[in-house]
């Protein structure tokens, strides 16, 4: 009996001390309050339309927190890039979506509710052009003051095509060697690069030889005073006249990738041999109506288009009436746009544009002309919008 009264005695000491003492272990998950965080509303976006030209768009609001790693913004799907954030306001990149009933929906980390605007427009601003069959190798690509297209099929017949602005195909001749660049006179001449000595042209569903140089070249353009110049690799640039040729001595050594001449300027994108920058576009003065050339001026140097680009090679470039340059590459994103007077750089249409770009040309009006090769090869015009409605 006494044993039992001990062991009685002994438990009651027990319970008495354990329920003197407070718990501090983990709250169990069900007792847990849970946070939430308040959900995101989107007031404005701007543009209201976003059409040809704009790169970027801002959604305005509430609630977008203060961590960007923990928002998400979706169009229809499609997860935008973001390019500034803050509490209040969203900046994403075009996303690759088009339409005029586009949701557009702001998910923040811990908040119930999506903030949502629909419906929103974005306009398409690709196309592809010169119905084309996919895989086919197009050779190069010109454009005359009409706007007509100028392109080579480099298939074993090499189809010569002017494509008009309302996208009919008309076969001109067929041409005998593989041809990489095209150009066209201030009379309507339009001329072909194969890489070889001779240069053609095509006259009359005909087409025979234009000129004869001494050295292989693959790219050429046409100044306003209706002179030739052609280069390639360590061809110099030979300026060509109804009556003369001549080396302009500038460029003997080296390579370059593609000649362009534009309000009286010649710009060339070339890969030195020696020194720096390795590759980079400079441009000569046209000084008068012989072709004479000015001092080089660097324009842009490749590395400066930073560590995206430090993998990718430039193949085409093309100028817009402004000066403003388009740059043509391997890169993901294929179309670099660099502004000569400000130094501005962006990628134009960044995750829409196929790569890679491997020809390029600025029509008369807002439309931008490119050469795609990848998977397959095709033709796109690029609508590049007003250029008082272009953020870039």
């Amino acid at each position: 009996m006494k044993r039992y009264q001990l062991i009685c005695l002994t438990l009651f000491a027990a319970a008495a001390f354990f329920c003197a003492c407070e718990w501090d272990g983990p709250t169990a998950q069900w007792d847990l309050v849970e946070q939430e965080t308040d959900s995101p509303t989107i007031t404005e976006v701007m543009p209201s339309v976003a059409v040809a030209g704009i790169n970027f768009i801002t959604i305005n609001g509430e609630n977008f927190g203060d961590n960007q790693d923990n928002v998400s913004v979706y169009i229809n799907g499609y997860n935008a890039e973001i390019v500034d954030f803050s509490s209040t306001s969203i900046k994403i990149r075009r996303p690759d979506r088009s339409g005029d009933s586009l949701s557009i929906k702001v998910n923040v980390y811990d908040a119930v509710n999506l903030g949502r605007w629909e419906p929103y427009t974005i306009t398409p601003v690709t196309e592809p052009f010169g119905q084309f069959l996919s895989g086919t190798e197009i050779g190069c690509l010109a454009i005359d003051e009409d706007e007509n297209l100028y392109v080579v099929e480099n298939t074993t017949t090499r189809e010569v095509y002017k494509i008009t602005p309302n996208n009919e195909k008309i076969l001109l001749g067929n041409a005998d060697p593989l041809i990489r660049d095209a150009a066209i006179h201030t009379d309507g001449t339009l001329v072909l690069f194969g890489n070889r000595k001779d240069i053609y042209h095509v006259e009359a569903d005909t087409v025979s030889v234009y000129a004869t140089v001494e050295s292989n070249v693959y790219t050429g353009t046409f100044d306003s005073n209706g002179i030739l110049y052609a280069s390639g690799r360590r061809a110099d640039i030979n300026i060509i006249l109804p009556d003369s040729i001549r080396l302009a001595g500038l460029y003997d050594a080296d390579e370059i990738f593609c000649l362009r001449a534009v309000n009286d300027y010649l710009y060339a994108l070339v890969e030195l041999r020696s020194g720096s920058p390795a590759i980079a576009i400079w441009r000569h003065q046209i000084l008068d109506d012989q072709g004479n050339l000015g001092g080089a001026e660097i324009v842009f140097d490749w590395a400066s288009a930073g560590e995206a680009y430090a993998d990718s090679e430039p193949a085409t470039f093309a100028v817009d009436s402004d000066g403003g340059i388009y740059i043509g590459s391997d890169n993901a994103s294929p179309i670099l746009y660099y502004d000569p007077s400000t130094g501005d750089m962006e990628d134009i249409y960044k995750g829409i544009i196929p790569s890679a770009a491997t020809h390029l040309t600025c029509g008369n009006g807002n439309y931008l002309y490119m050469v795609y090769s990848g998977d397959s090869e095709d033709l796109f015009r690029i609508d590049m919008g007003n250029p008082g409605d272009r953020d870039f």
